[in-house]
């Protein structure tokens, strides 16, 4: 569950396991799981694979950063960094390719480069 606040770029992010919903449907309130819930930065879900959810974000990385979350220990001090902030270019986007690579897109100089990276997208460390 993303939750964002006017034009802000800084959001929530919670999480509830549908494989725990009794007869496999929703009839009632959710027990969410707090992965972010302050807005102090901006958190966007690239993929997961199993519990580990890869995010990039501007959470102590003004210029983007990407970074694995284990949702079984959801604590920032568990988080792991997959591809760290470059100091000069703006991470822009990620997508998770091929089932598991990372295509990066980076601003550098006013200009668009992409990249691939061999890190998976998920399960990294």
């Amino acid at each position: 569950l993303y939750i964002s606040r006017g034009a802000e770029p800084k959001n929530l992010l919670y999480f509830y396991d549908l494989r725990n919903l009794p007869n496999k449907e929703i009839t009632g309130k959710l027990d969410w799981t707090t992965i972010v819930n302050e807005f102090d930065a901006s958190y966007d879900m690239v993929c997961n694979e199993g519990t580990v959810l890869t995010l990039k974000t501007n959470y102590g990385a003004p210029n983007y950063r990407v970074m694995n979350v284990d949702l079984n220990k959801p604590e920032r001090e568990h988080w792991t960094v997959v591809i760290p902030e470059s100091e000069k270019d703006v991470l822009d986007w990620v997508a998770c390719v091929n089932q598991n690579k990372l295509v990066v897109c980076y601003l550098q100089d006013v200009k668009v480069n992409f990249f691939s990276t061999m890190s998976q997208c998920s399960g990294y460390t």
